[in-house]
């Protein structure tokens, strides 16, 4: 037999809940309406987005094409503005569709830039990547090596160049053929002090090139490697104004975590001999290379390594994320002490939008730091590895 306290106590706690029932069931209501409201809200929103995108893209049975206004900004071209362009056509081909992207910029800075990436697959067999660009600026030189850093004169450049991989499938995975690079650069405006360091004319080279690539899809792989050793050779012969040789090795590797969520590493080591111009000299900095050093001819040196690895991943609607880390270095020689001397240690973290929806092309904004002090923001087109 309960005692009337515990019956008191019964009662109450009845109508308590009698009474707070209605409260509680509101309040559930009222946060699942409003729950409710914003996915409504957000879905009217990518709705209204994807009407505007779908005015700049035309698509085909196996072909895309899409335009969109273009900025970037970096500490060597200030913030520059124009238009992008983004063609892409599979011709049957999956994984390797062809892909053009032609961007037109001016900045901040009085830079023009015209420039067109590309990546082109002819036939089952064959591949052509390559870059094809007139660029004008009024620039910085900081001189070769990787100490402290400040500038030694300005100068400004105009530059026309060509560059191109043609190779051919010669076993499963296995690529090889030649690696061509056709450029002319006139150089202005510099402290006459140091005319031997700007030597205009034109510069060009060929040399074989080895790949072999085991990716699942070559605009934005989730799993394989692509390993890639290029020889270039640059003489008289050629047309150019000097001789000397650049060799490049580059290892990635792609790993997927399920639901494109994705690892990206990258191995870098990349030589020249003697008589290379500043211009061309290995770097560890800039767009695709470390991505946390504003200018890309800041460090040089005849000796460059880089080891840098991402972390890819959706967020909403044609909406990605990134992060990433990088260490690297400049040196005059392979020495270990010159290797290891001042490592730039890079972090940051970027967004990707999606240029061409089911077809894996984006637009990537990247901003990173380095233990140097230095920190940049890029915006381009396709992953920087």
């Amino acid at each position: 037999m309960k005692t009337p306290t515990k019956h008191i106590i019964s009662l109450a706690a009845l109508l308590a809940m009698a009474l707070t029932a209605p409260a509680a069931s509101a309040q559930t209501a009222g946060a699942q309406a409003d729950s409710a409201a914003d996915r409504s809200l957000l879905e009217k929103t990518v709705q209204w987005a994807e009407s505007v995108l779908d005015l700049l893209t035309v698509e085909g049975d196996t072909w895309s094409v899409a335009t969109y206004p273009a900025a970037s900004y970096s500490g060597r071209t200030g913030l520059a503005v124009g238009i992008m362009q983004a063609w892409q056509h599979s011709g049957g081909r999956s994984h390797r569709p062809t892909t053009i992207a032609p961007t037109v910029l001016v900045s901040t800075k009085r830079m023009f830039e015209i420039q067109a990436d590309a990546d082109i697959y002819p036939s089952e067999r064959i591949s052509i990547g390559g870059k094809a660009e007139f660029f004008y600026l009024p620039d910085d030189y900081y001189g070769i090596g990787n100490g402290s850093k400040s500038v030694l004169t300005e100068y400004t450049i105009h530059k026309y160049s060509l560059t191109a991989d043609v190779l051919a499938d010669v076993a499963r995975c296995l690529r090889v053929g030649l690696t061509a690079d056709i450029c002319y650069v006139d150089f202005s405006g510099y402290d006459a002090g140091l005319a031997s360091v700007f030597d205009s004319g034109w510069c060009n080279g060929l040399g074989p090139m080895v790949q072999v690539d085991t990716r699942n899809d070559v605009v934005y792989p989730t799993s394989g490697w692509l390993a890639t050793v290029g020889v270039t050779g640059y003489w008289h012969g050629l047309g150019g104004r000097r001789d000397f040789v650049l060799t490049e090795l580059d290892v990635r590797h792609y790993i997927d975590l399920h639901r494109r969520r994705v690892v990206a590493m990258q191995a870098l080591l990349h030589t020249s001999t003697a008589d290379a111009p500043f211009w061309r000299l290995p770097s560890c900095g800039g767009t695709r290379l470390g991505r946390a050093i504003p200018h890309s001819l800041k460090y040089v040196d005849r000796n460059a390594w880089l080891l840098q690895a991402e972390y890819r991943c959706p967020v909403y609607w044609r909406i990605g994320a990134t992060a990433f880390a990088a260490a690297g270095n400049v040196s005059h020689t392979w020495a270990a002490r010159e290797l290891t001397d001042r490592v730039h240690l890079m972090l940051g973290g970027g967004l990707r939008f999606n240029v061409l929806p089911g077809r894996n092309l984006n637009m990537r904004l990247d901003a990173g730091i380095s233990s140097r002090g230095d920190h940049a923001f890029y915006l381009n087109i396709r992953e920087a590895f």
